[in-house]
């Protein structure tokens, strides 16, 4: 019995290059961040008070003494270039890190690290959401014009509290040195502020476009030394979770089985058909000869299924499902296999 299936790279496709930059508009004095919703709801409650008391005050005036049009017209304009200068210095104070009340709006994280790719020193690791930690290697050409494998190394991460326990484990590189990987417990994982600061532009009236840059992760190792992880991208095709039935292999995905009478040598390729439930169960079925459901439980990335393709058969993968695959990658020290099973038929 033999499961189609390519034994390169999954993420050779991988290249969707997202902007390491958020944009945040304002419309209308409609904020969306929490860091300038403070500062300038403060500086147009403030300019907004006065600027009521002020016409409340000259109104009243102006029935005793004509001269307060004058006064009123001035005092208005000196006002409004107050609420500006208030404003603006709201809007500046935001790109710093030396501003207490900006602590405040640093994003945990536990909320921040889940679902995005980051820079550990000359590497790029995925975090996923079911606390699978995955790097990939680069392709590289030699001086005889020949193309090294890419290879994909696979780990967990876990965060409790400000620890963050990382290792990565096993690869389809062969025999690989698991020392050379981002590996070990970090205590005090924090976000800090990028201190280049942002920019501010606005593209039409009444709308103010604000890009910061995104915060990095700070962590202290057992030697004392600080790591620091640093934004790389949104990982948008993680639909994984942490439960035992992640959502992420829920659905029906296909592939192409053959399968070889023990008795007469003969072989013969059938449609396959892998169903996974979210109350825990699967099913199997292959052509009009193989039907059967077992169950499945999922845990950092690895699905553990009670048969697998054939009764009786228990297996165990690491998964990734990238937009319509998911690849099974049966991995040891000394070889690896990779099933992609598709979400339409083959």
């Amino acid at each position: 019995m033999n499961v189609k299936c390519k034994d390169d790279a999954f993420w050779d496709d991988y290249d969707n290059n997202y902007n390491a930059y958020r944009a945040i508009t304002i419309t209308n004095k409609k904020i969306n961040t929490p860091c300038l919703l403070k500062k300038l709801q403060k500086a147009v409650v403030f300019s907004e008070f006065i600027y009521t008391f002020a016409n409340k005050y000259l109104d009243i005036k102006k029935q005793k003494h004509q001269k307060m049009k004058k006064s009123k017209k001035t005092l208005r304009q000196i006002i409004a270039l107050m609420a500006i200068a208030f404003t603006t210095i709201s809007l500046t104070a935001c790109g710093g890190s030396d501003d207490d009340g900006d602590k405040d709006d640093l994003i945990a994280a536990s909320e921040y690290l889940p679902g995005k790719e980051w820079t550990i020193g000359n590497e790029t690791y995925s975090f996923y959401k079911n606390h699978l930690l995955v790097c990939e290697s680069s392709a590289n050409v030699t001086t005889g014009g020949l193309t090294s494998q890419a290879y994909l190394y696979f780990g967990t991460w876990q965060l409790d509290g400000n620890r963050l326990t990382a290792a990565i484990t096993s690869s389809t590189q062969p025999n690989f040195d698991a020392s050379k990987f981002f590996h070990g417990t970090y205590s005090n994982v924090h976000t800090e502020k990028d201190t280049s600061g942002g920019t501010i532009s606005s593209d039409k009236p009444g709308s103010i476009t604000i890009t910061e840059p995104k915060p990095y992760i700070v962590g202290t190792g057992t030697d004392g030394k600080s790591c620091y992880i640093y934004y790389h991208k949104n990982m948008t095709e993680d639909k994984t979770d942490e439960t035992i039935h992640d959502g992420a292999l829920h659905g029906t995905w296909y592939n192409k089985v053959q399968l070889t009478d023990t008795k007469n040598g003969t072989a013969k390729t059938y449609e396959a058909k892998m169903i996974f439930n979210a109350d825990g169960t699967v099913q199997f079925v292959i052509g009009d000869v193989i039907d059967f459901t077992t169950t499945y439980e999922t845990k950092n990335g690895t699905v553990t299924l009670g048969s697998y393709i054939l009764k009786d058969n228990p297996a165990s993968f690491i998964y990734l499902q990238y937009g319509p695959v998911v690849s099974l990658y049966d991995v040891s020290q000394t070889r690896y296999t990779c099933d992609r099973w598709y979400n339409t038929p083959q």
